[in-house]
This record gives C-alpha cells, structure tokens and sequence, in this order.
C-alpha cells in the first residue's frame, strides 16, 4: 500500500493557523529541508522559544486531533508495521528511508523531514534523539 507523504503533510496542516503552519513547518524543515530550533524561530517572529514552543504544541494538538484522518491512519499502519518488522526498534536514517520507498513519490522534497513530521504527529511511535551512546532512533510506543 503506497502513500502520498505531500498529500498526507498537506492534510494535517490544512487545519492550522496560518501561524501555526509557520511555526510547525520550520520546526520539522517541511519546506526548506533544515528544521530550526525554537530560539531561531522565536528569532524570526520576535517572540520567546516558550511561546514557539506553545504554539508548536497548540498545532499537533490539533493534529493529534485528527487521529481519524484516513490519509494519517494509512501511513500509521504502514509505519507501525515496519516498526514490527523490527521488533518495534530501528535507526532514524534507516526508517526515514525505508517509508520514503514505500511512498507514492519516493523522491518528495523533504522527504525526510516530513516523514519525521509525519511519525511525530501520529504518536504511536516516539523519537530518541542521537546522543553519546545511541543514534537516533524511533520506537513504537507502549500502547502497541
């Protein structure tokens, strides 16, 4: 079962303020491909990292919200299975590379990031950042 990553990220973000939008395709690089960190956002619209991170928390609240979303549910199902594959384990690199062959448009622009966007906001997989001992890696969460 093929997705379209563009399709499924346009969808979620339909609902957004356009603020929102903003903030959450910065945060993930969607658009220009580097994701930024709060302080540069805040930097950006003159604001604290805090606020950023309130509003960046206030639009995948509202993404979480639309859990029902088939396009969403489609693209969860695919990447909780792969996950399984895997005993519910694998590298960043490895799974941001995996799914983008299974999408309709495996060269999306972004591809990565939003990929990235996309496992964030279904919550069924949660992220582990690289650091001293462990590269990056998702993880599917206690609930599956």
């Amino acid at each position: 079962m093929a997705y379209n990553i563009d399709k499924i990220v346009n969808s979620l973000l339909a609902n957004l303020s356009p603020r929102q939008k903003e903030v959450i395709s910065c945060r993930y690089g969607i658009q220009s491909g580097k994701p930024m960190t709060l302080a540069e956002i805040g930097e950006n619209y003159g604001v604290t990292r805090e606020r950023i991170r309130q509003i960046e928390a206030q639009a995948l609240n509202v993404i979480c919200s639309q859990s029902q979303n088939p396009t969403l549910e489609g693209f969860v199902k695919i990447a909780v299975n792969y996950l399984k594959k895997y005993n519910g384990i694998r590298n960043d690199q490895y799974v941001c590379a995996e799914l983008k062959k299974l999408s309709e448009k495996a060269a999306a622009k972004n591809g990565d990031q939003k990929i990235r966007f996309l496992l964030e906001a279904c919550r069924q997989v949660r992220y582990y950042p690289e650091d001293e001992n462990f590269q990056a890696f998702w993880y599917l969460s206690n609930d599956y």
